[in-house]
């Protein structure tokens, strides 16, 4: 009876007609949170728990709670029960695991959730890439995250990636923020994406601070063009095949378009030197005609002798 009764202990049951049953007979459940485990403060968020089918009670318990949160399935026997959290603040977050009851069998205890609160009274700290962003598979790489408030730790998140936080604690930096340095060896194609960090307290691990910026890293292969690229799309990112071929028209019509604009530029400078010949040719024309005009002009008695 001892693992019994610690379980129950440790889930904040009473020990009465309903719970002093043995524990551990059926499967352990599957315990979820909705949109996800991390959750900014004041948002809403559901958290489920799904065992086994004519589950007739599901008991959800959070550490350090005195009780358990029941929900009672008595007229349709179910396989998994919602939690649902309106407002979810620093109260609310925090560890929590489920079991649910069949007869008078309990399942096993379900694995951990933490569910963690994101506010906006911390400031968010900075992550950057030592070195570089882009790196190649088989290589090293370290991300800082940065912090003027003196976070104890800091926590690294991918998006997209169905991984668990990366945590590290804090050491100081000669600028008089703390840092942590995420050491990544060997790097892989998976390390591919957005990176962001928070920073929390010891006291309150469950309370995260704004995220920092996002951070895009590039794992280049062998595949990948030898100049480096912050931000390359993915594969799920890349065009139709139309929309190659539309690019590929545009680029081969590129030089085409180029001729034709040199084309015209030097018929345009043709015509304006011909113009101007033609002007000049005129302007010449006209001066040896007013210079005609006044010798015909002179007085002919000028060339008479004195009777």
């Amino acid at each position: 009876m001892t693992p019994i009764l610690t379980a129950l202990l440790f889930l904040g049951l009473s020990v009465g007609p309903r719970t002093c049953v043995q524990a551990g007979t059926l499967p352990k459940p599957t315990l979820w949170a909705e949109p996800g485990p991390v959750v900014p403060w004041g948002s809403p968020v559901t958290i489920w728990c799904q065992g086994t089918l004519g589950a007739q009670e599901f008991h959800l318990n959070k550490e350090q709670s005195p009780a358990p949160w029941v929900i009672e399935i008595t007229r349709t026997p179910s396989h998994k029960a919602k939690f649902s959290v309106t407002y979810l603040a620093e109260q609310q977050a925090g560890i929590y695991r489920c079991l649910y009851l069949i007869s008078s069998d309990w399942s096993e205890i379900s694995d951990p959730l933490e569910l963690v609160v994101v506010t906006g009274s911390y400031s968010k700290p900075s992550l950057s890439a030592l070195l570089s962003p882009v790196v190649t598979p088989g290589g090293t790489m370290t991300l800082q995250c940065a912090s003027g408030q003196r976070f104890d730790r800091m926590v690294l998140t991918q998006q997209g990636e169905d991984t668990s936080p990366w945590t590290l604690d804090t050491q100081p930096h000669p600028s008089g923020q703390v840092q942590a340095l995420f050491r990544v060896d060997p790097v892989t194609p998976n390390h591919r994406g957005t990176f962001r960090c928070h920073g929390y307290y010891r006291r309150r691990p469950q309370v995260w601070s704004t995220p920092s910026e996002p951070l895009e890293l590039l794992v280049s292969g062998e595949a990948d063009p030898p100049s480096p690229i912050w931000n390359k799309p993915s594969s799920e990112n890349v065009p139709p095949l139309e929309d190659h071929t539309a690019m590929s028209t545009v680029a081969a019509t590129q030089p085409q378009d180029h001729r034709v604009e040199n084309l015209i530029r030097m018929c345009v400078a043709v015509l304006v030197l011909l113009a101007l010949g033609v002007l000049l040719w005129e302007a010449r024309h006209s001066q040896r005609s007013t210079q005609g005009a006044a010798t015909g002009r002179r007085d002919p008695r000028g060339s008479q002798e004195p009777s």
